[in-house]
């Protein structure tokens, strides 16, 4: 799962509320109930007791607060990936776990789109059994063309294919204000970058494969769940 982060460093035993200040905003890059890396352009130290809120860039989701202590931090280019241990698991991460299909009452349309036959296959297999009415696109050129004649409620979308890629169909949802409910793009050369201008272009997540399901799941669901 990839969501926007609020980093709170505070100081073992001291109120949260006088160290409000030193919010750090943040991309995260991994999330589990036990724990979660982030990219943050701040270096924190290691071993520091923090704070991690969670929340929506549009505000569609109530912020979901977490306990926790640095473990580790790598420096990057461009900033630094922390590694950060909860104290408690995340129960609000049940949603991702229950395993019961999402789609039930209305139909809940997917668009999957990679130009690898065994992705679309993998994915068609995996949101159909997630009660989801799935169908496959090649390219982003044949994405358009149905994303414009039906807007899906969730695109899942490779970045990198021939004709049309998946950074332009992005860009031609955004400009032409495409009501495309859940979008997550997937890719084998994923990077900081890639993660930070997806999430610009709208997406709620940016997944390097070989995919995670169950962090794709985790999206999916959070994100009907703060739609509903």
């Amino acid at each position: 799962m990839s969501v926007l982060i609020q980093l709170q460093v505070v100081p073992s035993g001291a109120p949260l509320d006088e160290h409000l200040s030193q919010a750090i905003s943040g991309l995260s890059t991994d999330v589990s109930r036990g724990g979660m890396s982030a990219w943050v352009d701040h270096e924190i130290p290691n071993r520091t007791d923090c704070i991690v809120r969670f929340f929506n860039s549009r505000g569609r989701l109530k912020p979901q607060l977490a306990w926790g202590v640095i473990r580790r931090i790598d420096r990057r280019q461009d900033g630094f990936v922390l590694g950060v241990e909860f104290d408690t698991p995340l129960e609000f991460l049940r949603l991702a776990e229950s395993g019961r299909p999402l789609a039930q009452g209305g139909k809940i349309r997917a668009l999957v789109v990679d130009d690898e036959p065994s992705i679309r296959n993998l994915l068609q297999r995996f949101l159909s059994r997630r009660g989801f009415d799935v169908e496959v696109a090649a390219n982003g050129e044949e994405a358009l063309e149905r994303i414009s004649d039906d807007p899906p409620d969730i695109l899942v979308i490779d970045l990198y294919m021939p004709k049309v890629n998946g950074h332009e169909v992005l860009k031609q949802i955004q400009e032409n204000d495409i009501d495309v409910g859940v979008i997550c793009t997937i890719s084998g050369y994923a990077s900081d970058d890639d993660a930070r201008e997806c999430l610009r272009l709208g997406a709620a997540d940016h997944l390097a494969k070989p995919l995670n399901l169950k962090q794709l799941d985790w999206t999916i669901r959070l994100r009907l769940d703060a739609k509903s």
